[in-house]
């Protein structure tokens, strides 16, 4: 007896050079989970830092993570400082993918989820107006030396249906 099957199969995204800074690019966040390469040193005072932006362009959040001893990170309209990671993985080549829910922002570094900040445990006026914002653009901040190529956290299933 013959079977036949139907494959879905969910492409891998290729990875694009960060490039030039301050530019906008189209991006939902809310949507898809942004996975960015980094090859900074932890020391090195390197760096990362995107920002969403609605249609208008408006800001809707960003991220940064500094390459210092330790390592640190501040979540745009939400951190009244810097917070010190606990940990991040010891490779010096990072993929880090920042996921935006309803009611919070997740980073996760090489696969392990470094932090979930719920806006609403912000001690800060801003945070939660800002995050709610329909986040349709990025960019990379003209101060970012850190992220080298940027793309959509692929799902890496192939579906048999």
């Amino acid at each position: 007896m013959l079977t036949f099957v139907d494959l879905t199969v969910q492409f891998i995204s290729d990875w694009t050079a960060s490039g030039e800074r301050e530019v906008y690019i189209d991006f939902d966040i809310e949507t898809y989970p942004l996975q960015i390469m980094t090859d900074s040193v932890v020391s090195s005072e390197d760096l990362l830092r995107v920002a969403f932006y609605t249609g208008n362009g408006s800001e809707a959040g960003g991220i940064r993570v500094k390459f210092t001893t330790p390592p640190s990170y501040w979540i745009d309209y939400c951190n009244p400082v810097w917070v010190t990671f606990t940990s991040i993985p010891d490779e010096q080549a990072r993929t880090w993918t920042i996921t935006e829910t309803d009611t919070s922002v997740i980073l996760a570094c090489n696969g392990v989820e470094i932090f979930n900040y719920l806006f609403s445990e912000s001690t800060t006026d801003n945070c939660v107006p800002t995050w709610s914002r329909d986040a349709v653009k990025m960019t990379f901040k003209s101060n970012d030396t850190a992220s080298d190529e940027y793309r959509t956290k692929p799902t890496g299933k192939i579906v048999v249906i």
